[in-house]
């Protein structure tokens, strides 16, 4: 096993309007539904692929390069199919998309085989979107941004697999990696915007630092992609638990759709724009709206010591009980709003209570020892 260490942070800077855009333009995602009968546009499947990894540098000034020179469009105002007019033109890293021509990459943290992939391919496909799915061979939750894949004598296998027409590979590696590797043109022409989603169970509050799809999306992010995380509030098995998940239906189209009617406004956005979506698992009328949320101070579950002694200790996951503070995306989400974040990469903590109070200061004299501090 590989595993590959990325350390290019950046933080580009965000419209405070941008959001505000994104919702009341998505207000009428609550009357969506998946009863569209449109074909999904039928792309071919190409044999075995294998990428020799030898070759794959992360991050590099050439990648990056060829990414961006093949993301520059012209502007153009142009109707979405979705019948949107819309000109879809951003100024950040001098790239412009035109909505007519946006070309998507799909992954998640869930598996190449589960449900909520397919939903978010077909919801977003049946707009004509120039759609390739690649995603873990296995599931990769709680991956956060790791960049880990399985290699052999340095080539990484792309499977491909059945995808209902679409171009789609299972590949052995986390979401994150998959990101990079889709920014470095692995699999086509890098993409205008990564999707990841739709996950099994919401990604919410502070825990969104550990979570594969978030992970993925903000690895697009730090390529200059744009990204959207896309998260169903569904039930999940706890890890110590062996008594079976409630079975319930499971609303796909929902997140689907809500996801579908936010690309347009991510495709206007700047570069490097990532955007955390959840939606109640809810049918679409019964769904209270889209709301602008910010995140909660922790997650549905936390980690805690069962058991401990001196030589081993079992930890287990339970459900949190104390009420999120209104407004955040825990709290909204349970009353039945689907919640959109906007989310940055990691970037520099421009606090003037850490930068501007004289912490962390130090200065190197010359010889050798740094000096300084509060």
């Amino acid at each position: 096993m590989a595993t590959f260490d990325s350390r290019r942070p950046t933080g580009p800077s965000r419209q405070s309007t941008l959001i505000t855009v994104l919702v009341r333009g998505a207000e009428a995602c609550t009357t969506a539904t998946a009863a569209c009968t449109t074909a999904i546009t039928s792309s071919h499947v190409e044999p075995s692929t294998v990428v020799n990894m030898a070759s794959v540098r992360f991050g590099s000034p050439e990648a990056r390069t060829t990414r961006t020179a093949s993301a520059t469009r012209e502007p153009t105002s142009s109707p979405s199919p979705s019948g949107v007019t819309l000109n879809a033109t951003s100024t950040d890293m001098h790239s412009t998309l035109t909505w007519a021509t946006v070309r998507l990459l799909i992954t998640n943290d869930d598996g190449i085989g589960a449900p909520g992939i397919r939903a978010l391919a077909e919801a977003v496909a049946r707009d004509g979107h120039d759609v390739t799915v690649a995603a873990p061979q296995t599931e990769f939750s709680g991956a956060g941004a790791a960049l880990t894949a399985v290699t052999e004598q340095g080539r990484l296998v792309l499977e491909p697999v059945e995808f209902d027409g679409i171009t789609a590979f299972a590949v052995a590696a986390s979401p994150a990696y998959i990101a990079v590797l889709a920014a470095l043109g692995v699999f086509g022409p890098p993409p205008d915007i990564l999707l990841s989603g739709i996950n099994q169970g919401a990604n919410v509050g502070h825990a969104i630092l550990h979570s594969g799809t978030v992970g993925a999306a903000l690895t697009a992010a730090n390529e200059g992609i744009r990204a959207l995380a896309v998260s169903l509030d569904v039930p999940t098995a706890l890890p110590h638990e062996d008594r079976a998940v409630p079975v319930v239906e499971q609303h796909w189209p929902t997140a689907g759709a809500l996801a579908a009617r936010l690309l347009p406004r991510l495709a206007a956005a700047p570069a490097a724009t990532v955007l955390n979506l959840n939606a109640p698992n809810l049918p679409p009328p019964s769904l209270k709206g889209l709301r602008r949320a910010a995140p909660a101070p922790f997650g549905q579950v936390r980690m805690a010591v069962a058991e401990a002694a001196q030589d081993f200790a079992r930890i287990i996951v339970e459900v949190r009980e104390e009420p999120a503070p209104p407004g955040t995306d825990l709290a909204l989400l349970a009353e039945g709003y689907a919640t959109v974040t906007a989310l940055r990469p990691p970037s520099e903590d421009l606090d003037p209570l850490v930068v501007g109070g004289g912490l962390f200061v130090v200065e190197d004299l010359g010889d050798g020892q740094p000096r300084g501090g509060a």
